[in-house]
């Protein structure tokens, strides 16, 4: 089977003479770049909604406790206090023990000033 003509628009012209304004090519579209595959962005958009969320109840969270700081009236308890050492010179002293008050005599309980019925052990039910 012969092949038809070319149009005259499709061909290509000839080289020019020398000293000439070279050839023009017929247009071409640009070529594109290959397709890339795109990550899914429904991942990205759930980690920034949810460090919008921390963010914005971290902040609220900031905001409301130091609210509620700030309505509490402080008092010195310790103001009027004459015999309280100077700062830095305390001592904190934890007192571990249990109260065996029982063994103990009346005379002694006198002596040293032990009022009151003696603990007793909680117990479990």
């Amino acid at each position: 089977m012969p092949k038809p003509p070319r149009s005259p628009a499709s061909r290509v012209p000839a080289a020019p003479a020398r000293g000439g304004t070279p050839p023009r090519r017929p247009a071409q579209a640009p070529r594109r770049a290959p397709a890339r595959r795109r990550r899914p962005r429904w991942a990205m958009r759930t980690v920034t909604a949810l460090s919008v969320v921390v963010l914005a109840s971290a902040g609220i969270g900031h905001a409301v406790l130091s609210t509620l700081d700030a309505d509490i009236d402080r008092v010195d308890a310790f103001k009027d206090m004459k015999n309280r050492p100077e700062a830095g010179h305390g001592m904190n002293v934890l007192l571990v023990g249990t109260d065996g008050r029982e063994e103990i005599s009346e005379e002694d309980r006198r002596k040293y000033r032990l009022g009151g019925a003696p603990a007793t052990a909680p117990t479990r039910s």
